[in-house]
């Protein structure tokens, strides 16, 4: 086990968990990379190495505050969420859907893609790199 809700995203239940979050494996089944919950209207990513039988948290850059910035934005509206798609050999995928409130013209969503890269061998410790964040769309134009 890598950890619980209480021990991750501490909003939701582990049944409710097991029910809403994304999981998906890296091909090699050493690493895992899923959602859980962070508030009513957003999910946090997670990354996670289980080499040696122990997990071990990856960190990375901040790609919410990337996308933000690609919408002259600084901070969230109310939603957040992260949905990890897939891994291609060391590539991930992650899709961010989130809101931003403007003043002037109320609530905007936005979607884009983001590309992280996972860098390991047995050597070392692995370290997951922001590659791409994708300029962020309205969903509905």
């Amino acid at each position: 086990m890598v950890g619980t809700a209480e021990t991750i995203g501490g909003y939701t239940t582990p049944a409710v968990a097991a029910e809403t979050s994304k999981v998906i494996w890296h091909p090699s089944g050493q690493f895992v990379a899923f959602t859980d919950r962070g508030t009513k209207h957003s999910t946090e990513l997670y990354v996670y190495s289980l080499r040696d039988g122990k997990p071990l948290k990856l960190d990375y850059l901040d790609y919410v505050q990337n996308a933000l910035g690609r919408v002259d934005a600084v901070e969230i509206g109310l939603h957040c969420v992260s949905t990890p798609q897939a891994w291609a050999d060391d590539a991930l995928t992650v899709k961010l859907y989130f809101s931003v409130d403007r003043r002037e013209t109320g609530r905007h969503f936005y979607e884009t893609l983001v590309t992280f890269h996972l860098d390991h061998s047995p050597k070392e410790t692995p370290r997951l790199r922001l590659v791409s964040v994708q300029q962020p769309k309205n969903p509905n134009e």
